[in-house]
């Protein structure tokens, strides 16, 4: 490199003063100063590790921001020098990605150890540039996005998956997309970087099929992943619209969680401008109470309570998910359902039946499940009674199983 420190200001004044508090620590290293209309049309002379911008006013983060898209200027620590600590100016700048600041009163030494930190950066910067090209040209990294490619997200968010049970890290995983109306007309690029401006820098996002971005977030809770989704919202035009669905991560099965999520996703794709969150940890814990809860010796209202925190966590994501799935395999269906305390439906309405199943809950000790169906000639009713202790997800799906068939053969 001819010259590893760059200094671009249009004050030469100013750059000078600078420069000459600057300590350097090789004897290969050489300082250049430019102005910011040389920077922006000769980008071949930007060739260092270290690039100081001087900022005083709009017009230069204006400037600055052309220079970041220069990809030379993408292998060096970017560091915002300004007259003195102006917040709007350097918060502006950090969001277009500069890696530091310092101001022009700063001490030689601290100039100095900003000056080691920087190039250490900008060493580490240029080796993992170097890895991306790898997984670039392998095809693990998007080159459109620079997110994990659609034929290896399911690879690298299964081993992650095993990881965070072996070490018991909680994660969260999410998929978004643009809403049915909005997916072809929102531009990938302008949702990718709405993803990017509304992630941590561990967050992990890969790319799925038709569209759909997944997303790991570390350490976070229900209401931190929310929180992502409606940064991301934010930082897309107002015109469009995306809906998300999210869980916690409580095993290694990547695939399962997928494919539970995916088909979420088709309910709230349907609500639009919809996000849905499942809290599969909290369901299991609520399950395994009720299971050594003796229901002879617990009074009304704690029974009560029990039950309802058991019955809204099963019933309402299975009810949610069947709905996603038949309304997918079932073109000429209408699929209809809804979850109260009082009395919940599913419905399937298709040309010649329309089924129905309703489940009520009589003393809160066991549920009703009734299975109608109604067709120009005759209707039909099936009851299945379920204990509190039985009630379970696989239950309820398999009730909805039975009545899909008993649909499907009235509808032949």
């Amino acid at each position: 490199m001819n010259n590893n420190l760059i200094v671009i200001s249009d004050s030469k004044k100013i750059a000078d003063d600078f420069i000459n508090k600057i300590v350097l620590l090789r004897k290969t290293d050489k300082i250049l100063h430019i102005d910011f209309n040389t920077a922006i049309n000769e980008p071949e002379k930007i060739n260092g590790e270290l690039l100081f911008t001087f900022l005083e006013d709009k017009e230069n983060l204006i400037e600055l921001q052309t220079l970041l898209f220069n990809e030379r200027i993408k292998q060096c620590s970017v560091v915002a020098l300004t007259n003195s600590y102006d917040e709007d100016i350097l918060l502006d700048a950090f969001e277009m990605g500069v890696d530091d600041f310092i101001t022009l009163n700063s001490q030689q030494s601290e100039i100095l150890i900003r000056v080691m930190q920087n190039i250490k950066k900008a060493k580490l910067k240029n080796r993992l540039e170097r890895k991306n090209e790898i997984l670039f040209e392998e095809n693990v990294l998007d080159k459109d996005t620079n997110f994990f490619s659609i034929e290896h997200t399911p690879k690298i968010f299964s081993r992650l998956f095993k990881k965070y049970a072996q070490e018991n890290i909680k994660a969260d995983f999410m998929i978004l997309s643009a809403d049915i109306k909005h997916k072809n007309a929102l531009p990938v690029s302008l949702l990718a970087s709405a993803i990017k401006k509304s992630i941590r820098e561990d967050d992990i996002v890969g790319l799925g099929e038709n569209g759909k971005f997944k997303l790991i977030l570390e350490n976070t809770t229900t209401t931190g992943a929310q929180s992502v989704f409606n940064k991301i919202k934010e930082n897309i035009s107002s015109f469009y619209t995306i809906s998300a669905v999210a869980t916690n991560i409580t095993d290694n099965d990547y695939i399962a969680a997928e494919n539970y999520l995916s088909k979420a996703l088709l309910t709230a794709l349907s609500k639009e401008d919809s996000y849905l969150y499942f809290d599969r940890e909290k369901t299991r814990k609520i399950a395994g109470m009720i299971d050594k809860t003796d229901l002879k010796e617990t009074n009304y209202k704690v029974l009560k309570n029990i039950f309802l925190k058991k019955y809204n966590a099963i019933v309402t994501p299975v009810f949610f998910q069947a709905q996603a799935t038949l309304q997918d395999k079932l073109f000429e269906a209408n699929i209809e359902q809804a979850v109260s305390e009082t009395e919940s439906y599913f419905i399937i309405k298709g040309k010649d039946v329309i089924s129905k199943l309703t489940l009520k809950h009589p003393g809160f000790a066991k549920i009703n499940a009734d299975i109608t169906h109604k067709t120009p000639f005759k209707e039909t009713k099936t009851r299945i009674t379920i204990d509190l202790n039985e009630l379970s997800n696989e239950k309820i799906e398999g009730i909805i199983e039975k009545m899909l068939n008993d649909f499907q053969s009235f509808n032949a």
